[in-house]
């Protein structure tokens, strides 16, 4: 049996098994007409139907295929996938298909969950007539391993990838120039995403990682001045974020639970820095190029007392498997360069009392010579904070 209004030519909703064929006197298939229909297999939809809302055919795990009535005015399918009547907007690819699918040329837009849930689903060619991919459009297509953007693509919207686990890595070309929020949400194997130079709004939209465990680095474009709510929300592989110099905003939660973030630079240009921002980072130290901590900083920014370096622009260079380096530079230009080598730390440019602690903060090693050079040998290996002067960094000596 199913919902119908009360001329019972708009379906509102339907439980359906097997080859399922609809009654020539339905016009309309409302939102979720078919939701859940775990053991529909196939449907011919006939010429009366002349109106599909988006996600009619929300999780129907086992639909193989769509057929459409060859005189219906407004929908056609091919091999199985439904298709508007100008093939222009792809409407839905059903769940239960598996591997490779190519998408046709004709294809301008990617409908709203037209792909949602085809876990089987491994690799997908967008043709580069493709300018827009709704909302959910791939949302939890767990098997999609890789997505090549077309180059005319214009708009991504809201979670369109998010929970697509099989996705390792990124790359969104420049002609990007708006993205949803939740867009990578729960991307569980995610680890590298190249984002678009320039994009509207010029903010990283809310809850854009949220959830991405094996996310390690990203580079923030210099377009963006807003990073948004949850943004990297539970990205706790993240180790490095690249900040530049005209961002404006960090937004509540922004970097919650990234529990191996271990430096972030915070420019002046910041004029709101939100609640819990950096909440539950365990190994985070932050450098701020402002002299003290602003008013105008919400009062719960720092809720984990993350230590705070205040005074300083910073850089990150020579990173590799034998020495951890950072350059930091105070307003009076002195460059201070820490790092490990070997057994040994090493600050140079240090003309100030050195001070090396551990994890647990008890003090291991201290140099009050005031040389420009200072190296000490630590016996043992481990995680370190070394303190000279204003400059303040992490280090492992291995």
């Amino acid at each position: 049996g199913g919902l119908f209004t009360a001329d019972t030519s708009k379906l509102i909703r339907l439980v359906a098994n097997g080859d399922y064929e609809l009654d020539g006197r339905i016009d309309s298939l409302f939102v979720s007409a078919f939701y859940g229909c775990k053991n529909l297999t196939s449907l011919k939809i006939p010429a009366s139907v002349t109106y599909i809302e988006d996600e009619v055919f929300s999780y129907c795990p086992n639909l193989e295929k769509i057929e459409v009535e060859a005189s219906n005015p407004n929908f056609v399918t091919v091999d199985g996938v439904l298709f508007d009547s100008t093939k222009k907007k792809l409407l839905c690819y059903p769940a239960k298909r598996k591997g490779e699918y190519t998408i046709p040329e004709t294809v301008e837009t990617i409908g709203v969950s037209a792909f949602a849930n085809c876990t089987e689903l491994s690799y997908i060619k967008i043709p580069n007539n493709v300018s827009l991919i709704d909302k959910y459009a791939f949302k939890s297509c767990t098997g999609l391993k890789n997505v090549e953007f077309p180059q005319n693509i214009r708009g991504i919207s809201t979670a369109a990838f998010a929970n697509c686990t099989g996705l390792v890595s990124v790359v969104m070309p420049d002609t990007v120039k708006s993205m949803g929020q939740s867009l990578f949400e729960g991307c569980s194997n995610l680890k590298s995403v190249l984002l678009p130079i320039v994009f509207k709004g010029s903010s990283l939209p809310d809850y854009m990682f949220y959830g991405c465990t094996s996310l390690d680095s990203v580079v923030i474009p210099k377009c963006v001045k807003t990073i948004g709510m949850y943004a990297f929300y539970g990205c706790i592989g993240l180790t490095k974020i690249d900040i530049h110099n005209n961002l404006q905003s960090v937004s509540d939660y922004a970097f919650m639970n990234c529990q191996v973030l271990d430096s972030i630079f915070l420019p002046k240009t910041l004029s709101y820095v939100g609640e819990f921002a950096f909440a539950n980072c365990l190994n985070l130290t932050i450098y701020s190029e402002l002299e003290s901590e602003p008013g105008y900083y919400v009062e719960y920014w720092n809720i984990s007392g993350c230590p705070v370096v205040w005074g300083c622009a910073a850089s990150n260079e020579g990173d590799d498997d034998n020495d951890d380096t950072a350059i930091f530079v105070d307003n009076a230009e002195n460059v201070v360069n820490i790092y490990a080598f070997n057994n040994a730390i090493v600050v140079d440019n240090a003309n100030a009392d050195v001070f090396v602690y551990d994890v647990m903060g008890k003090l291991v090693a201290k140099d009050m010579s005031n040389d420009q050079r200072v190296e000490m040998h630590i016996q043992r290996a481990g995680v370190y904070i070394v303190k000279a002067g204003n400059a303040t960094q992490r280090v492992v000596v291995r």
